[in-house]
Formats: structure tokens, sequence, C-alpha cells
């Protein structure tokens, strides 16, 4: 592994949360070293620290930094929320969000259903 990877992960918060885009800090790590059209500040929990640092490692511009709050609507997997209601319809995110939210909590677990990685359409979640 690049030890210049490690060191930009080590600096990362480990949210794992994905708002930069890339699956994880390890995968924005590595995109932000290997790649020189990613930005040193996509780390939206990290804010302009991380980004600073980040910058400073991978030799980049850092640019401006807007701060933003980062709202997890989903962490992909099933194994994160427990079933809240049985669930009969369309096998599908939206098609359970248009519903009721599906069996489980959509703002915070995926039911790993077909479509669950594109916006489930609900008002109250925007």
């Amino acid at each position: 592994m690049n030890p210049l990877v490690e060191r930009v992960r080590d600096r990362l918060p480990s949210a794992n949360c994905g708002a930069c885009g890339f699956a994880g800090c390890q995968a924005y790590a590595e995109a932000v070293v290997e790649r020189g059209e990613v930005s040193p500040s996509l780390c939206i929990p990290g804010r302009a620290a991380v980004a600073g640092a980040v910058a400073e490692l991978t030799s980049k511009q850092l640019g401006s930094v807007v701060d933003r709050v980062v709202v997890l609507r989903c962490h992909g997997t099933t194994a994160y929320a427990r079933n809240e209601a049985q669930y009969a319809g369309i096998r599908t995110c939206a098609a359970a969000a248009l519903v009721f939210g599906g069996p489980r909590p959509a703002r915070t677990a995926a039911s790993g259903w077909a479509n669950a990685s594109r916006p489930v359409p609900s008002a109250r979640w925007s």
C-alpha cells in the first residue's frame, strides 16, 4: 500500500459516511492520493481542518471549504436496523417509501431491495 494513502487515511475522521462520494474513508484516501482530479476538500465531517491536512499531504490546492451537515439516509445494508413492520408490497425502496417507509427506518438503513441506491421520493427526507 502507498504510505501516502495511509497518512491521508489517518487524517480522516473514520466516519465512513460516503458523503465525499466514495465508499468510505479508505476509498477516498486512495482516490485523493492517486487521482489528480479528486479534491482534498471532499470530507464533509472533517471540515476545513481535515481538508487542509489532506491538501498539504497531497500537495493539492485547497480551494474553498464549505461547512455542510452530513445526513446519512442509508447505511446500504440491512444489518443496521431491525424490522419495524411487515411489508408485502412491491420490493423496491421507492415503493415502500411511498406507502409508509418500508419495514425498516429508511432514514437509517436500507431494505436491501432493488433501487436502494437511488433516492427515495419523500418530502419528509428533503
